[in-house]
């Protein structure tokens, strides 16, 4: 009996992934075990692995298609199967978003009306009658051809399945007609990688879906630093002891922070938020393929040795594409660093349903007047981001203000 493979449900904040590569094409032949296909989030990239065998019967979407969480993405079973009910429901999204049969015009307004509706139509194809024979323009394609004036009857070859015109077929017969003409574009084209989707679309979710504040205080690094080179010196006497970045001892010392203020260290709901007295940090870890924030569970019950390690692991893991959907799940609060970019101060964006997040300055130097006279000191900002929802910024700055008192004096023998 056939069987449709779903997209996987990815916790209760993803509705929809993308679509990488598909590893298999209609008439395959696959085991249990094998991959499938990649897809991503804005959290994560994952190979799905086949939980059945037999043959691929029907491929409904394409690389870089968005699709809902539970939609059929494929049909695998025996040769002769009854997939018509897929097929159905395949063929219903077509004529919702192609126009009259035989026409050679296509209403615009429903591509450009609205982001929403282009969201709608997206994973589904326009049907374009070309010389008495059909191909296939994806959205994306029609919209891309239309703004570079490009007449969708010069394009020679299409490189998508079952004879599908795709955005790179639209600017490969752009950039061959000016170079024809002798002209230089005047831009270069670059579409969203699947991640970068994903990314943008959560984080355009986040700021819409928020009521988002930004709260921001310097502090005197002075003592921060101080441990930080304790440990530096340790490691290269070779004692035993963990080579805790500044990054590490900051996320100690804030997941001891937040279980003394659990509404900060909190999920929010509809109408609720969920107050954690255990603190799991979403650390923000820039990648090759994009932004991912991989969770150190349980950081404010770990020694500081072992949330070194743990952080570790998962930045490697980040930056080699390994990343499970299970790393990055149950944070409740996430810390973003940027003190190795030269910023000193910005505004992180919620990373939902968390209710606020850190951001981590660069040290820049100052002057302070003392008892002796001026000194130079290392300052860091850092920058809370809150929901006002659950809570008011009073509540917030009491948190920030409590940070910073534990930061400024920390010592070695807190943290070894």
């Amino acid at each position: 009996m056939a069987k449709a493979i779903k997209a996987p449900k990815m916790g209760n904040t993803v509705e929809s992934i993308i679509l990488g590569d598909i590893k298999v094409k209609i008439g395959d032949i696959v085991k249990i075990g094998d991959i499938l296909f990649e897809y991503e989030t804005d959290k994560s990239t994952t190979e799905f692995k086949s939980e059945d065998s037999g043959e691929v019967l029907k491929i409904f979407y394409e690389a870089g298609d968005e699709v809902k969480v539970l939609e059929p993405i494929l049909i695998i079973g025996k040769k002769g199967d009854d997939i018509s009910e897929w097929e159905k429901k395949l063929q219903k999204e077509d004529i919702k978003s192609s126009d009259k049969n035989d026409s050679k015009k296509i209403d615009q307004t429903k591509i450009n009306s609205s982001n929403e509706d282009n969201s709608k139509i997206e994973n589904t194809v326009l049907k374009e009658q070309i010389k008495g024979d059909k191909i296939f323009v994806t959205p994306r394609a029609k919209m891309i051809a239309k703004s570079l004036d490009v007449d969708i009857k010069n394009i020679k070859n299409v490189s998508g399945v079952e004879n599908r015109a795709m955005e790179e077929d639209v600017l490969k017969t752009y950039y061959s007609e000016d170079e024809k003409e002798g002209i230089k574009p005047e831009f270069v084209h670059t579409e969203f990688t699947p991640v970068r989707k994903a990314i943008a679309t959560s984080m355009e979710n986040s700021l819409q879906h928020g009521a988002q504040l930004t709260l921001m205080a310097p502090f005197d690094a002075t003592n921060l630093l101080k441990v930080r080179s304790i440990i530096k010196n340790k490691v290269e006497n070779k004692e035993n002891v963990a080579d805790s970045s500044i990054n590490d001892i900051v996320v100690y010392v804030l997941a001891r922070t937040l279980v003394d203020f659990p509404h900060i260290n909190s999920l929010i709901g509809p109408d609720y938020y969920d107050a954690y007295n255990i603190a799991h940090i979403s650390v923000a870890v820039d990648a090759p393929k994009g932004l991912f924030v991989p969770v150190v569970k349980n950081a404010s019950e770990i020694s500081i040795a072992e949330l070194t390690a743990k952080t570790k692991e998962l930045i490697i893991k980040t930056k080699e594409g390994k990343l499970s959907p299970k790393d990055q799940r149950g944070g409740t609060f996430t810390i973003s660093n940027l003190g190795l970019s030269g910023v000193s101060g910005f505004t992180p964006i919620l990373n939902p349903p968390q209710s606020a997040i850190l951001g981590f300055g660069s040290p820049i130097k100052r002057l302070k007047m003392i008892k002796n006279g001026i000194v130079e000191y290392n300052e860091i900002t850092l920058s809370l981001t809150m929901d006002h929802r659950p809570f008011d910024g009073a509540k917030g700055a009491e948190f920030l203000k409590e940070l910073i008192k534990r930061l400024q004096n920390i010592s070695y023998d807190e943290i070894k």
